[in-house]
């Protein structure tokens, strides 16, 4: 560790030598003296046409290209929806052109664009999707619009990269849930960046990064929402929400405002369990009503210099929440209320400084504190026998991380940093006493994180880009029973985790067109996985009358190898291969309860080993002027194994996505999906297949966005079905899938341009999960 510090320390005195020759700096706008963000700047030398590095224009339009040598050239700008831009310049000295006015092309017609007309491939990997003037953008939500997006897989409501477990959701530098992303309209997005090898700074096994960044247009730039959703069981959801952005002078100042005016879940199922040749049918229903929901998120920025960023952040999120559920068999009869009352709050310090005003070296240190208080009171009624248990947790964590990215040369770069994490979680829970439901419970879980890394990337020749990372990571976790010193756990564990990452650019072009666009990347990395934390609690949840989980503290970490090859040509077709190898892996499995008769439960294990192969196919093109389709196929091959037990099974998942342009403001999109059976070591689920529809409008030049969906046009029930020694149980859901939802948004912006909007700061919320299937 000694080392690696000193090893800092030594790039910062590199820093401050870094970055010679003459500079050439710009700003591109439109005609309207409007920012244009994500342009690619070239310059090329007129005597021998040697050509520099493309740069790439920031969200305030501004670019920079340094080191270059005195001599004529022929400065050249190209964006989409853009005439090209040249004009010859002599360079003898520090330049600075100002604005650069690019004027709109007559080609670019909305019925022709395709997706890949407005994104791109940078040569890390990482994906830029332009949002701002996309026309596949007009009267979508942001979840609808990424359907669409490459490199983006969304099933249901949750959203990833490459349908990789650990995606991370960015509003620019800080992390957000994806709750907290799907309330974010279109319309306030300059661009998104689809991160599909994130660097280490982002942690150790992250799948990806999807990186929101907003636009720059408004002194306030803002979006009134509302989300509502109904079905057979009556309305749902009713949830409105206010963001804005604010700037003037060197303050800047966000929000992310959401509330609940009612919020209802309603859940079905039907359970059949067979042991010693006898079969017992239970059903259970259960609701849910968010009683009062509300959470805000208020970031401020404060740039004291043109070299230094100052970021302030705070949140709260407040809910109560009320669940009944009932379960029967034909015998007994029990019902289960709970009443909760989560508190989550959040607050952070973040500070940017870049060592010259001219580099893009830069120091980052982020420090973030969150913490929870929960309260829950459970009452029991089992025929007649009635009951009641209380629990109640507080958790305080604390984050800190400083990163160091050092520019070497034009084409080489070295990334640094530091991890300290600590968490403090006590709960405090009284146990039923006559239906043995819940039992006492006191205990303390801590626990540390240590972490160091470094990254170099460097660019070799004209095509090929290799990155190299070493990680170290160590944590320990300790469990105190206050009632049983016999549970107590301490545990440490650690390692060094290697990655390397290279992407080829077989077009042979530096900056291709879509149309040329041919990438080849390779990934290799060695990582860990801790297990989700509250799988560690020995917290007991009731699912039902004859089915709880518990948590198991004695978890430790999955290790796992990963190699993934992804290949894109031209703008229509992307193959992508992952093989990923692990041990140690963390399992939820169902057994029967031994002192309680057709009772079962389910706890995380670390059980055995997995070997997995997936292939990916995915077609994205516009099959007619109106037909914009992005259409995958996935096959799986995954083996398991575990003591007494092995897995190995095929399956395929189809999806499709179908956006059907009426007129230029009018539409209406279809998606599909379907799988085949799967099996794991926990349990086996039936194939199943779904279909959505929806139309969408934009009226009043993109101000009032109108989606109405129909979820659930055709769908099919499928069946969970888990095996033990002498007994099996199968579960259908009955909850009803159909529904219809309407998300509506206003945007609006006020006042003068907002010059710079990197870096602007959100806050996120934890959860707690359960090990249940």
């Amino acid at each position: 560790m000694k080392h690696f510090l000193a090893f800092i320390l030594a790039l910062f005195a590199y820093t401050a030598n870094a970055q010679t020759g003459i500079t050439v700096t710009g700003r591109v706008t439109d005609d309207a003296g409007n920012a244009i963000e994500r342009a690619t700047v070239t310059m090329t030398r007129l005597d021998d046409g040697t050509k520099l590095a493309p740069v790439i224009t920031g969200n305030d339009g501004t670019f920079m290209i340094d080191s270059i040598s005195e001599g004529r050239y022929t400065l050249g700008i190209t964006c989409v929806g853009y005439d090209k831009y040249n004009k010859k310049l002599r360079v003898s000295g520090p330049l600075d052109l100002g604005a650069v006015v690019m004027g709109g092309s007559a080609k670019m017609l909305d019925e022709v664009t395709v997706m890949a007309d407005y994104s791109s491939v940078k040569s890390n990997g990482t994906i830029t999707v332009r949002v701002k003037g996309n026309p596949l953008a007009k009267g979508l939500t942001l979840l609808d619009f990424m359907k669409f997006m490459r490199g983006v897989s969304v099933r249901g409501e949750d959203v990833s990269v490459y349908g990789r477990q650990n995606t991370l959701i960015y509003l620019e530098e800080q992390e957000i849930t994806q709750e907290q992303m799907k309330t974010i309209d279109p319309s306030m997005i300059s661009h998104i960046d689809v991160i599909t090898n994130p660097d280490a700074s982002y942690g150790l096994g992250i799948g990806g990064v999807i990186k929101i960044y907003l636009r720059d247009d408004g002194g306030v730039l803002g979006t009134l929402t509302f989300n509502g959703r109904a079905s057979q069981d009556g309305l749902l959801r009713a949830l409105p929400g206010l963001n804005f952005l604010y700037a003037r002078g060197k303050v800047r100042v966000s929000n992310l405002l959401t509330g609940s005016l009612h919020d209802k879940s309603v859940r079905s199922q039907v359970q059949n369990d067979v042991a010693d040749n006898v079969e017992t049918q239970t059903e259970t229903n259960s609701v849910t009503r968010g009683n009062g929901y509300f959470m805000d998120n208020l970031a401020l920025r404060y740039s004291p210099t043109d070299l230094d960023r100052i970021y302030v952040y705070g949140g709260v999120r407040m809910s109560n929440g009320e669940t009944s559920t009932s379960s029967h068999d034909g015998t007994d009869f029990l019902n289960i209320n709970s009443l909760s009352k989560p508190r989550y709050y959040s607050a952070g310090l973040q500070y940017k400084h870049f060592f010259r005003k001219d580099s893009v070296s830069y120091l980052f240190f982020r420090g973030s504190y969150s913490g929870q208080d929960y309260s829950e009171g459970l009452s029991y009624v089992l025929n007649s026998t009635a009951d009641n248990a209380r629990l109640g947790y507080n958790t305080n964590n604390v984050w800190i991380d400083p990163v160091l990215h050092v520019v070497l040369n034009k084409k080489s770069n070295l990334n640094a940093g530091l991890v300290y994490g600590y968490m403090y979680d006590k709960h405090d829970d009284t146990g039923t006493t006559q239906l043995g439901y819940i039992r006492d419970g006191r205990y303390v879980s801590s626990g540390a994180d240590y972490g160091a890394w470094v990254d170099y990337s460097t660019k070799i020749g004209k095509f090929l880009y290799v990155q190299g990372t070493l990680n170290y990571h160590g944590t320990k976790t300790v469990f105190r029973d206050r009632i049983d010193s016999k549970n107590d756990v301490d545990l440490w564990e650690d390692g060094i985790y290697p990655s390397i990452f290279a992407q080829w650019n077989l077009s042979k072009e530096e900056n291709p067109s879509p149309a040329k666009e041919f990438y080849i990347n390779f990934n290799y990395q060695y990582y860990y996985s801790l297990p989700n934390y509250n799988y560690t609690l020995p917290t007991v949840t009731w699912q039902g009358q004859n089915q709880y989980s518990i948590g198991n503290p004695d978890l430790t970490k999955e290790n796992r190898h990963d190699f993934y090859v992804w290949l894109a040509y031209h703008r229509k077709w992307t193959v992508y291969y992952d093989f990923n190898y692990g041990d140690n892996l963390v399992k939820v499995i169902m057994h029967a309860d031994p002192d309680r008769k057709d009772t079962y439960f389910t706890r995380p294990e670390n059980a055995g080993w997995q070997i997995q192969h997936k292939l990916s196919v995915a077609y994205q093109t516009k099959l007619f002027d109106f037909w914009y389709t992005n259409t995958e196929m996935i096959v799986r091959n995954r083996r398991e194994s575990m003591p007494g037990k092995s897995v190995s099974q095929t399956s395929l998942y189809f999806s499709t996505s179908n956006n059907f342009k009426i007129a230029k403001n009018y539409g209406i999109t279809l998606d599909f999906a379907a799988s085949t059976k799967t099996k794991t070591l926990s349990y086996e689920y039936d194939g199943w297949f779904n279909l959505n529809a929806q139309a969408y409008m934009s009226l009043l030049k993109n101000k009032l966005n109108v989606n109405l969906s129909y979820n659930g046009v055709f769908y099919n029930r499928p069946k969970m079905t888990v095996y033990g020694d002498g007994w099996m149980l199968t579960r259908k859901y009955l909850s009803h899938n159909t529904s219809v939802s309407l998300n509506v948004s206003w945007n609006f912006s006020i006042g003068k341009k907002i010059k710079d909007n990197r870096d602007m700061p959100s806050i996120g919320s934890a959860g707690r999960a359960i090990p249940t299937f």
